[in-house]
């Protein structure tokens, strides 16, 4: 009789069981460890940008971030990319609209704002009223007091469009969007509000010629465009792809911060015509997506006239694509490419093996030729 008892091995199943979620369990943890690694040094890098001093009479550079109208997209933002931007001190407003095509609205506004404030800032000055004493009147006084302050304090001049901001989009969808605002924003002006009863139906019209008259004037300086990458993983078809992703979000850390990093540094380059296909491998159409479209009143036909528009754009005017700067660099290599040539080059080993092992075999020669075929 033994005094020591080893306890009975687990059967098969219970060993196969606990292997599983061991397996899956020790997966997740280490891509939570590395991708916390990976965000803590995008934003030690970004933090030397909050702790530069800036001059005293220096404005704040604003970003306006677009979301594409899905959840998926603000969870991109808050996951990988605001934790950079709150570490670099950026000044950012985040703009989540219901539909696409209001983010097109949004930036023609921008670019409506840059002429008309380079146009009442070149406005040849009114002759000066005086009164009966001579003298300037009251409220010249005051507007020259105010031109005066505006040349000391610069910094606190209430600016109708600050030509340092950003536009930057938070996935393919947005940045189709954006695209095609800074087009329609370019060669068309802000319409005359006309009262719907005196407008002649002759002036109803749903499409906007876009003129070269209206572009803007050389010295205007377009804002400054970023993409940052964000797939959509919605629906049953993409379900293969949130598992995956649910075990990979260390690639996708890197790949989000480094363009956020590239932002809060502002490292800019001229616009290149292939980044109209930046996030096209993982670009799905509108009509494909669950837009948080509910609030959209029945001009809904124009808006999917406009979102359809902006999706299929591929090419940028010359005209304002040479005036364009983006705040993307060349990339390294990230995670994500990293190991797709890793396994692209471990299936040519294995093939190579297979191919050189098998060739006596009939299987083995079918292999062989079927791989030289290719």
């Amino acid at each position: 009789m033994s005094f020591f008892k080893l306890p009975k091995p687990p059967s098969r199943n219970m060993s196969i069981f606990w292997t599983s979620v061991g397996a899956i369990v020790g997966l997740r943890i280490y891509d939570q460890n590395a991708k916390d690694r990976v965000i803590q040094d995008f934003t030690s890098k970004a933090s030397q940008a909050a702790n530069q001093i800036a001059p005293w009479n220096d404005r704040p550079r604003k970003v306006v971030v677009f979301l594409e109208p899905t959840g998926w997209s603000k969870y991109w933002f808050e996951e990988f990319v605001k934790p950079v931007f709150d570490a670099g001190a950026l000044d950012y407003d985040l703009i989540d609209e219901d539909h696409p095509s209001l983010i097109v609205d949004k930036v023609k506004e921008v670019l409506w704002n840059a002429k008309e404030s380079f146009i009442e800032e070149n406005r040849p000055v009114a002759v000066q009223s005086k009164s009966w004493f001579a003298g300037y009147s009251q409220q010249s006084m005051i507007d020259k007091q105010q031109v005066m302050y505006d040349k000391m304090y610069p910094h606190l001049k209430k600016v109708k469009y600050d030509q340092s901001m950003s536009l930057i989009a938070i996935g393919p969808n947005a940045w189709k969007h954006i695209l095609y605002g800074v087009i329609e924003g370019s060669y068309t002006s802000r319409p005359i509000e006309v009262v719907p009863e005196v407008m002649p139906d002759a002036m109803a019209s749903d499409k906007i010629a876009l003129d070269d008259v209206n572009l803007p004037h050389p010295s205007v300086e377009y804002p400054v465009l970023g993409f940052i990458p964000s797939a959509y993983r919605g629906g049953f078809i993409r379900f293969h792809y949130r598992v995956a992703g649910w075990f990979n979000r260390r690639a996708n850390a890197e790949e989000c911060g480094q363009e956020a990093l590239k932002i809060v540094l502002n490292q800019c380059r001229s616009y290149n015509p292939d980044d109209a296909y930046l996030g096209s491998e993982s670009f799905v159409a509108t009509e494909k997506v669950d837009v948080k479209a509910k609030n959209v009143k029945p001009q809904d036909v124009e808006n999917d006239k406009l979102t359809t528009a902006a999706e299929s754009l591929e090419v940028v005017p010359l005209a304002v694509a040479e005036r364009l700067l983006m705040n993307r660099m060349i990339m390294a290599p990230t995670l994500r490419n990293e190991f797709r040539n890793l396994t692209k080059t471990l299936f040519k080993t294995l093939r190579n093996n297979f191919a050189l092992q098998s060739q006596k075999s009939l299987y083995g020669l079918i292999a062989t030729s079927f791989y030289e075929q290719e």
